[in-house]
């Protein structure tokens, strides 16, 4: 009986390692491509976080300019019934008709309620606008353009067309 020619087996190990090396050489691929999806990725999420950053310095650049005018008014809204000596704090610029209030240091409202302000002229009451929950920097409210003075109302939420008089939780009035 004849043997056959079988090739030496060591020819059948450089296959085996060349087969393996190949499989490596795919799977290290695949591997880089998912990381480059990843990181591809982040640079996305980055790129909406760093133009939301600029959005907010730009609104704070402004606030900080008109409240830097000498015209613009600091009023001290003191608290009351519930925010009994609490206060809140408004930045208001006649002449832009803008008005920035911090919440200060006003309770939460309770569930289903919400702030809303009001600015006061000639003893009517105009809606200046609903404080956001949970915003501690300050917030840029309606347009208001004349007042005697401001307070503050906890409403239902989304706010009222009137406000609850025996709900108020702060006031101030304009000096000078």
């Amino acid at each position: 009986m004849k043997r056959k020619n079988l090739p030496p087996k060591r020819k059948n190990g450089l296959l085996a390692l060349g087969w393996a090396l190949a499989f490596a050489g795919f799977l290290l691929s695949g591997m880089i491509y998912f990381y480059c999806q990843n990181v591809e990725k982040e640079r996305e999420e980055l790129k909406l976080k760093q133009i939301q950053l600029e959005n907010n310095a730009q609104k704070a650049i402004a606030q900080l300019e008109t409240i830097a005018k000498p015209d613009t008014r600091y009023i001290v809204l003191q608290g009351m019934g519930i925010a009994q000596g609490k206060e809140a704090s408004l930045f208001w610029n006649e002449a832009q008709g803008k008005a920035y209030l911090s919440a200060g240091s006003l309770p939460p409202p309770p569930p289903g309620k919400q702030y809303q302000l009001w600015s006061i002229a000639d003893d009517i009451p105009y809606d200046a606008g609903l404080l956001l929950p949970g915003v501690a920097n300050l917030q840029s409210m309606n347009e208001v353009t004349k007042a005697q003075a401001f307070a503050i109302t906890l409403e239902i939420e989304g706010g009222s067309p009137t406000p609850t008089l025996d709900q108020m939780v702060a006031m101030g009035a304009i000096s000078g």
